[in-house]
């Protein structure tokens, strides 16, 4: 089987703790030995002069691809503004991460599951690539997805739909909080994983 691993949470070199549990989780699937999974982790876009900046220095010089721990890790860029574009991004990371799986899919990952960590955006641009490439697709909510960013009426708009053609429907096989996450909300029910809060998996 193979499990196309969508999320940007995921540990980087500039920030090695950032989303540890959802590597962890991933890792922790490589002892199946006929599981193959590819994840793709977006990063919103920094321009060539962001390197510049002390700030945004080590952001800048995170690899486009790389593999950790045996895993194919891709991180394609889009366009996110903090506060202003939060109502589109769903869509901008559908758009900006689209090519790639094309990509993938003609290198032969003909992926039979998209894996999708964080409900909003990843999971709303999760469901739309399932829609676009007819993959079912599972969405992981871990806490604010779902508890914190419904507040907003776009985002909730986002993560509540659920009609044919609106980027939730029928494609999303599963939704599932975790133990410590969101309490409810948008048809998500308790998993029966833990998030890793360290690397507890031994390096391979």
């Amino acid at each position: 089987m193979k499990v196309l691993v969508l999320t940007s949470l995921y540990p980087n070199d500039a920030n090695p703790q950032h989303g540890i549990f959802v590597e962890n989780k991933v890792r922790h699937r490589l002892r199946h030995d006929d599981l193959d999974q590819t994840v793709i982790a977006p990063l919103p876009f920094l321009p060539r002069w962001a390197a510049a900046i002390p700030k945004y220095r080590a952001l800048a010089a995170i690899p486009a691809y790389e593999t950790r721990f045996g895993l194919a890790v891709w991180r394609p860029s889009y366009p996110a503004l903090p506060r202003l574009s939060v109502s589109l991004n769903p869509l901008l990371m559908y758009l900006w991460v689209r090519p790639l799986v094309r990509r993938l899919l003609v290198a032969g990952f003909d992926f039979d599951l998209i894996d999708a960590h964080y409900f909003y955006p990843d999971g709303v641009a999760a469901a739309l690539l399932g829609r676009e490439f007819s993959r079912p697709v599972v969405i992981t909510a871990l806490g604010t997805d779902l508890n914190v960013l419904p507040r907003y009426a776009v985002p909730r708009r986002w993560i509540l739909c659920r009609r044919p053609g609106c980027g939730l429907g029928h494609r999303v096989a599963g939704v599932k909080a975790s133990t410590d996450g969101a309490r409810g909300g948008a048809g998500a029910h308790r998993g029966d994983h833990k998030r890793g809060r360290s690397r507890d998996v031994p390096a391979g």
